[in-house]
């Protein structure tokens, strides 16, 4: 027997499948905050479109727990940010990605501004204990089923996602070993949510937020056209 549970960030929610004996449940961030229709808008419209959906646990601010910054590491990354922008390169231990939605929501997580965006700082190093990306190939590749409209449990527009079985293995073990971190689930190498793990998740997702069901219908294409080869292609 399996069940659904839910993963709850401001107004994103991931709602996973999750083995029966594999409690204990999903909790709450404590924090809310709504995603506007018109940021929604601009993710649905960004001229890197590719539909690529990756994971990225994220440090936080320093002394708030086992993944925090040290304090050279913060103000390195500050400055970074400040003077040189978001871009930064692969073997880089951290990097900085676009936030959709306001960086306020991110309580004890690393966000900073540059001209006029919101960033925050995620562990960017291909690492099966840190990021789940489109980096392997053949036996080590992953991707996704399917993604579908959907439903939330407001009965409003939601996008539905599942993995194949070497994606729900990946998943399980980046979520397993990160219990009580925080997850970035990015579409294009944006932020939508970032959620703290309360217990392993495997198979499949609903991401929902403040959609029309138009938008949910341009993620839905953006999702299943995706692919590594798309991602490798595009970045060429």
């Amino acid at each position: 027997m399996r069940e659904s549970i839910l993963l709850v960030f401001g107004a994103v929610i991931i709602s996973a499948t999750l083995a029966a004996n594999d409690a204990p449940k999903l909790g709450v961030p404590s924090t809310t905050s709504q995603r506007t229709s018109a940021t929604a808008s601009r993710a649905s419209t960004d001229k890197a479109e590719r539909g690529v959906l990756e994971f990225r646990i994220a440090p936080t601010l320093p002394g708030t727990g086992e993944l925090s910054l040290s304090d050279a590491d913060h103000k390195s990354c500050l400055e970074q940010l400040r003077t040189k922008g978001p871009e930064g390169k692969d073997d880089d231990v951290y990097r900085w990605f676009l936030i959709q939605g306001k960086a306020d929501r991110y309580h004890n997580l690393v966000t900073g501004s540059y001209q006029g965006e919101d960033y925050i700082l995620l562990f960017n190093r291909p690492d099966p204990d840190r990021t789940l990306l489109h980096t392997g190939a053949g036996a080590a590749a992953w991707s996704l089923v399917k993604s579908i409209p959907t439903r939330d449990n407001n009965m409003k527009p939601a996008v539905g996602f599942e993995f194949d079985s070497r994606g729900a293995n990946l998943f399980g073990i980046l979520t397993g070993h990160n219990i009580g971190h925080y997850m970035a689930i990015l579409l294009d190498d944006q932020v939508y949510s970032a959620p703290v793990i309360r217990s392993p998740i495997y198979d499949s997702g609903i991401i929902t937020g403040d959609f029309t069901q138009q938008q949910v219908n341009d993620l839905v294409k953006r999702l299943n056209s995706g692919s590594p080869t798309t991602r490798k292609a595009d970045s060429d």
